[in-house]
């Protein structure tokens, strides 16, 4: 097959044009995270509320961490997670830091199990139950905990916190994907999931 001097160009244009409609999807989609949305988020909550919530969620977190308390919490984002509250306990109750812990905290309790959902700044439900990964390739230490928060991340929206009861390390997963956030220092926690969380409380 033998190339002329007007197939070559035809490549190059459609080459070209293909590169810049990516280029072009990609720095929209950066620039309406970083700027657009913020002009929506947290609509029904001040910009104090918000901080309050970060501030009290970040402390929780970092007191699982520090007495390794095993926990599993969910935020939920666009995606109605009104399935999985169903499986679980129907609270609907304000946020608050001791109400969270003690969730977690008494092991005895069946209300250790599962998880708990949150929607905006309310518990919805506490011991719901999320389906686990697919991913068979997850290191053997992750437990259910891990798994269920890698499932629901990776099926839904959501942003799955969690705690592991044998380190103490706190750990994110989204998109079905899951990493450690850094537990060493709680104001650098808090930075980081005030970040996390704006686009998720509102």
């Amino acid at each position: 097959m033998s190339w002329n001097t007007k197939d070559i160009w035809v490549v190059v244009i459609s080459l070209s044009t293909f590169l810049l409609l990516f280029y072009y999807v990609s720095i929209e989609r950066v620039w309406f995270k970083k700027y657009v949305w913020k002009l929506f988020r947290r609509k029904n909550i001040s910009d104090s509320e918000f901080e309050n919530f970060v501030y009290h969620f970040g402390e929780v977190l970092f007191k699982f961490s520090k007495r390794k308390i095993g926990a599993l919490i969910v935020i939920e984002k666009f995606q109605n997670l009104q399935k999985y509250i169903s499986l679980g306990y129907e609270v609907k109750s304000k946020f608050f830091p001791d109400f969270l812990y003690n969730i977690f905290f008494n092991k005895a309790s069946s209300m250790h199990d599962g998880g708990v959902i949150i929607r905006g700044m309310e518990i919805m439900s506490i011991s719901s139950y999320f389906p686990i990964t697919s991913d068979k390739n997850i290191p053997n230490e992750y437990g259910s905990r891990h798994r269920a928060a890698m499932g629901i991340s990776g099926r839904t929206d959501a942003l799955a916190f969690l705690v592991s009861e044998s380190s103490g390390k706190i750990m994110i997963s989204q998109d079905g994907k899951i990493n450690s956030l850094d537990n060493s220092n709680i104001n650098l926690l808090i930075k980081k999931l005030k970040e996390l969380l704006s686009f998720y409380i509102e």
